[in-house]
């Protein structure tokens, strides 16, 4: 059974055969367990995309959830500034030059 059908007979209230797992605000997380920091990948978003795999792939995530701290990425992307320069979550600094 794959995780979009456990993850589906739970919001259908039907007793799937194991609970649906995955990280949920756990941004920092995928970033430190992949030995990265927001401020090496915050204008790459294939390496972003690839800590967010690596980390699916060692829960074995049912859901997909980016995690919060990586929440402001794809504004950042759209032209919005973020202030990264530490290992916490990217602050935005104004608005996108791209809207």
């Amino acid at each position: 059974m794959t995780g979009r059908e456990i993850t589906q007979m739970a919001f259908d209230l039907k007793g799937p055969p194991r609970l649906p797992v995955t990280v949920i605000a756990g941004g920092s997380w995928m970033a430190h367990q992949a030995g990265k920091t927001f401020a090496e990948i915050k204008d790459d978003p294939d390496k972003i995309a690839a800590i967010s795999i690596q980390a699916f792939e060692r829960v074995g995530h049912d859901l997909f959830w980016t995690g919060s701290n990586l929440v402001n990425y794809p504004f950042h992307f759209l032209g919005c500034p973020i202030k990264d320069d530490s290992s916490d979550s990217p602050a935005l600094l104004g608005p996108s030059s791209k809207l």
